[in-house]
């Protein structure tokens, strides 16, 4: 039995939609849903061993790029003696190429000169995205990673 003039256009509509939901939505879920690993992180460190008030510090990174081109923000704080939270301006990740990938970075900043001495933490986080979609729906975030620090005394000149 033959569709009529209606059914052939009801099958019409029907293959259009298909096509449509295969030649769009599909390439962009694809994008999307890409959620494989960015780099692997091996350490993270903060020198020197004991931050003063003040004074710069550098945070490295000992990383292996799993995949090029990709970018991201870096977030970190300094949670001081006293359990206040710290806030440094966000930074952009190191972007790394085939012809230079790089193992190692490392960021200065400025300890605060309102830190409490005492046991801290620097905490990180990093939002990555390897594509338009991921960077402005739904970026790839790096777990979060807590690094002990000790924060000296406030110098007596500053």
């Amino acid at each position: 039995m033959k569709p009529g003039p209606k059914g052939w256009r009801r099958v019409l509509c029907h293959l259009t939609a298909a096509t449509v939901a295969i030649g769009i939505i599909s390439p962009l879920a694809i994008l999307l849903l890409d959620r494989r690993p960015v780099v692997a992180i091996y350490g993270v460190s903060v020198t020197p061993m004991v931050l003063m008030p003040g004074q710069p510090a550098f945070m490295q990174w000992n990383s292996a790029t799993l995949r090029f081109g990709c970018g991201g923000v870096v977030r970190r704080q300094l949670v001081d003696g006293a359990g206040v939270i710290h806030e440094f301006d966000p930074i952009d990740v190191v972007l790394r190429t085939p012809e230079a990938p790089g193992e190692s970075y490392a960021r200065p900043f400025i300890v605060p000169l309102n830190a409490t001495p005492g046991q801290g933490t620097m905490r990180t986080h990093v939002s990555r995205w390897c594509n338009v979609l991921q960077q402005v729906i739904w970026s790839m975030p790096d777990r979060v990673r807590n690094i002990p620090v000790l924060i000296g005394e406030r110098p007596r000149n500053l």
